[in-house]
C-alpha cells in the first residue's frame, strides 16, 4: 500500500499531519502555480510543464528495495 503524507500547521502554529490512502487506479500531481485555474491548465496541457520543469507526479506503484533504502535509510525496516 502507498500513502500521501501532508504536513498542515493551522493558524495557531499547530502542526497536523494528513494521510491518504492511494487508491490502485489514481497519481497525484504536485504542481507549482499562481492559482487552482494555472494548475488546471497546466495538467490540460502536460508540455507547460515540461518547458517550465514543474510537477512532480507520485504514482501508485511499488517502490524496489533499493528506492526505499534512498528515501527512507539502510535501516528503514527497522521501524516496520
Amino acid at each position: 500500500m502507498q500513502f500521501l503524507i501532508r504536513h498542515i500547521t493551522d493558524s495557531t502554529g499547530h502542526p497536523f499531519t494528513h494521510v491518504t490512502k492511494a487508491r490502485e487506479n489514481e497519481t497525484y500531481t504536485v504542481i507549482e502555480a499562481e492559482s487552482k485555474e494555472e494548475a488546471e491548465r497546466m495538467v490540460k496541457e502536460p508540455r507547460m510543464l515540461a518547458n517550465r520543469g514543474l510537477g512532480t507526479t507520485i504514482k501508485h506503484e511499488r517502490f524496489t528495495e533499493e528506492e526505499k533504502e534512498t528515501l527512507f535509510g539502510k535501516d528503514y525496516k527497522k521501524g516496520q
